[in-house]
């Protein structure tokens, strides 16, 4: 059998080039809507573009963990919490770093990090701006040996982000009695802070409580020579020292009547003012609760602290507000959204708008073609459904209707007559 091959016009229809024949819709008015409705698209395409590429991530620090952003277009976003959150890092504490709360009043140095979880001992805790609501000072001391106006705090915070912090903090009266001299004159002047309040019993208890047990080893000068001796011997021989002392014991002195109050008093107003900076409201604290001033404070003579706490609470520098738990100060890295540079922004909405509105544009006109081929005459040629028409009006038929699955009907003509009618 031989093989005959196909002929050549039928092998160059192949890789002919074609082109589609097209239509023109005939629905009153599709064009214009469909022109109106594709600038509507595009202007929303835009819009929707500029919130979605328009943005990029930059770093910023924030003093607020809970640091959010609030674009032109959340209110328009439909679910609940458009707000971006979780924007910020925590920030990490490590064991020697000094600490403030936002109150600002006192310095402390964290000494100790155990996670809760499992007692192990660590060296450092992330800190998310968590209240501190489980923190209380656990020691507060005067110690005689230690430098004059120096007192140790030891504050503990249980369950910080699941950490159990220890802080330490020194509290040096020195700091505290600068630029206070006018009111330590003039008491009757209201404060700018109330720790002048604490001056008073610490220096009543100053001379007899911080003078305790001591050695010393002292060498005196046994050359008497004053300056009426002239040129005596005793002012050309060699100065001579004796150690009459090598060294001596000063017993301590324990606490008594007179030292008792005021380092009373000395404690009690510590106590109190650390746990306002806490933010701790207790009934026994006589800075916030006026009532507890006399169970709290021992008045007498020569203590003059009872009288200066009621002068403040008289001027309406007491109580203090404690409304808010205070949290650790710290700068937090952020990252955040901020729009990109005009050059940038154009290019980024524009690729991104043309890509979309090109699939969607194709879309739509595969659906309005689909539906329009189904109308009678859709696949034929203008010029054929001229001839078509002329020739009916020519011989005079009428179409076949027929129905189609009981609902769609289509026209059909009888050939024989058609071609006759040519």
């Amino acid at each position: 059998m031989n093989f005959i091959p196909p002929p050549l016009s039928s092998m160059s229809s192949v890789f002919a080039i074609e082109y589609p024949v097209t239509r023109t819709i005939q629905w009153r008015g599709l064009s214009l809507i469909s022109y109106g409705g594709a600038f509507i698209v595009v202007i929303f395409l835009t819009l929707l573009n500029v919130a979605l590429v328009g943005y990029e991530t930059a770093s910023v620090f924030q003093t607020d963990f809970n640091f959010t952003q609030h674009f032109w277009y959340t209110s328009l976003v439909p679910y609940k919490n458009s707000r971006q959150k979780g924007l910020c890092e925590p920030h990490l504490f490590s064991i020697g770093d000094q600490v403030r709360t936002v109150r600002n009043n006192f310095e402390w140095t964290v000494v100790s990090i155990e996670r809760v979880s499992d007692h192990t001992s660590r060296a450092g805790f992330p800190y998310r701006g968590k209240a501190l609501d489980n923190c209380d000072i656990t020691r507060l001391g005067l110690n005689s040996t230690a430098p004059p106006g120096k007192l140790p705090v030891l504050l503990e915070c249980f369950n910080i982000e699941g950490y159990h912090v220890t802080f330490t903090m020194i509290f040096q009266l020195v700091l505290y009695v600068e630029g206070q001299a006018e009111d330590l004159i003039l008491p009757r002047k209201p404060p700018q802070d109330f720790s002048s309040v604490t001056i008073d019993p610490y220096l009543s208890a100053y001379d007899d409580f911080f003078f305790g047990e001591e050695t010393r080893t002292t060498a005196v000068l046994d050359n008497h020579c004053p300056a009426s001796s002239g040129t005596a011997e005793c002012a050309q021989k060699l100065p001579s020292f004796k150690a009459t002392v090598s060294n001596w014991v000063r017993p301590p002195r324990p606490l008594d009547s007179k030292t008792h109050a005021p380092l009373h008093n000395f404690i009690q107003t510590m106590y109190a003012w650390l746990r306002v900076e806490l933010g701790i409201d207790s009934s026994n604290n006589f800075l916030l609760h006026r009532e507890a001033l006399p169970n709290v404070i021992i008045q007498g003579r020569n203590l003059t602290l009872y009288s200066v706490l009621e002068e403040r609470w008289l001027w309406g520098q007491l109580p203090y507000n404690v409304s808010s738990l205070p949290i650790i100060e710290a700068e937090y890295l952020c990252k955040y959204q901020q729009l990109k540079s005009p050059g940038t922004l154009i290019i980024s909405v524009l690729v991104a708008v043309l890509s979309m509105f090109s699939s969607g544009w194709a879309f739509y006109l595969f659906i309005i073609s689909s539906l329009a081929k189904r109308s009678r005459g859709a696949n034929s040629c203008e010029g054929h459904k001229n001839m078509l028409d002329q020739s009916v009006e020519t011989l005079g038929y009428e179409p076949d209707t027929t129905t189609i699955s009981g609902s769609q009907e289509r026209e059909e003509w009888p050939l024989a007559d058609l071609e006759r009618g040519r």
